[in-house]
């Protein structure tokens, strides 16, 4: 979305509009006088994942910050040889086996529910605070929400869904704070470890639940990050849990099932579950050349129920950590990331 000539805000772009227009011959500057071009803007190519932590393309001045609005729209066909029902996002855990009816018929719609809405503002610290640097704040939404039942009927209402939430501001040259709705700390990193959802290392897959096997979640957290340099970064955060289990792999005992069932997320509880504690992660990338990149991170979260008469309570510690690699050849990328828990 152009709002104004690269380089220049609306608010220059108006006033330049505005002032009076001097006579054709004053108006044409001497060569000593004249600036030097301006670099062609690079083309921007929306993802998924629209934003990084630098800000691309035309802004506009609100005050001390620069607002950008951005987004794409999106319209997908999607074939599917089983029936797994839903839009962009595969549910990889129910795929219908042979045996059933939604194994044995396929599926094909058009969907524009993956379009984009984004807002993003950036604001530079006033020099009389030189130790800060930069705040930036971020919304992304689309409209893979909630749908009725009535969805595909007649006006095909889709749900307005919240992607990203979040402020980050930079202190000094290498330590950052956020918080809000992003991606987890366990999601793989590009490069430097960043909040920002274009930096993260997911695929460029229509499919928006991405790849089976990826480790990712966008989910509220505070972060604090420390980069000194490129070659190496550290990150902490604590995220908001959620103790669950798939009821497709867990019987629960008929001894307490309904009071184990009301303490773990089976799939449809809402903020109803019970926690105990903020998860607690932390990861650390290193770039020890330009072609190189590893990462490592870890979770450490605490579980607790209790059951009927309620006199005691049960806790127990549960942990994973994943590890990610990529190494950029000329024209390819090779990426490798693997992972692993301890559920407790």
């Amino acid at each position: 979305m152009a709002i104004a000539a690269p380089g220049e805000t609306q608010s220059n772009a108006v006033l330049s509009a505005l002032a009076p227009q001097a006579p054709a011959a004053a108006q044409a500057p001497s060569p000593s006088d004249q600036q030097p071009a301006q670099p062609a803007p690079r083309p921007l190519n929306p993802t998924q994942e629209v934003a990084g932590e630098v800000a691309e393309g035309p802004s506009i001045a609100v005050g001390p910050a620069q607002l950008r609005i951005g987004g794409y729209l999106g319209v997908t066909g999607l074939y599917r040889s089983t029936n797994g029902g839903g839009g962009t996002g595969t549910s990889f855990a129910s795929i219908p086996y042979e045996d059933v009816l939604q194994g044995n018929v396929s599926e094909a719609r058009l969907t524009a529910q993956a379009s984009r809405i984004t807002l993003r503002v950036d604001a530079e610290f006033p020099e009389g605070r030189p130790r800060f640097r930069k705040l930036g704040g971020y919304f992304e939404m689309d409209f893979n929400g909630e749908v009725s039942g009535t969805f595909a009927v007649t006006s095909t209402s889709a749900g307005f869904r919240l992607r990203h939430a979040f402020a980050e501001v930079q202190y000094s040259d290498s330590f950052y704070m956020g918080m809000g709705q992003a991606f987890s700390l366990m999601t793989p990193q590009k490069d430097q470890v960043s909040m920002w959802p274009s930096d993260v290392e997911i695929s460029q897959a229509v499919d928006t639940n991405y790849l089976a096997g990826l480790l990712w979640g966008r989910i509220p957290q505070f972060r604090l990050a420390w980069r000194p340099s490129r070659r190496f970064n550290w990150a902490f955060s604590l995220e908001n849990p959620e103790q669950q289990l798939g009821r497709s792999i867990v019987t629960l005992p008929s001894c307490c099932a309904s009071d184990l069932d009301a303490q773990y997320n089976t799939g449809a509880d809402e903020t109803r579950v019970p926690n105990l504690m903020p998860d607690i992660l932390t990861r650390v990338a290193l770039n020890p050349t330009p072609a190189v990149h590893l990462d490592v991170g870890g979770v450490f979260r605490v579980f607790r129920h209790t059951v009927m008469p309620y006199d005691e309570v049960f806790k127990d510690l549960g942990g994973g950590a994943s590890v990610n690699g990529r190494v950029n050849a000329k024209n390819s990328r090779l990426i490798g990331q693997f992972a692993f828990d301890d559920p407790g």
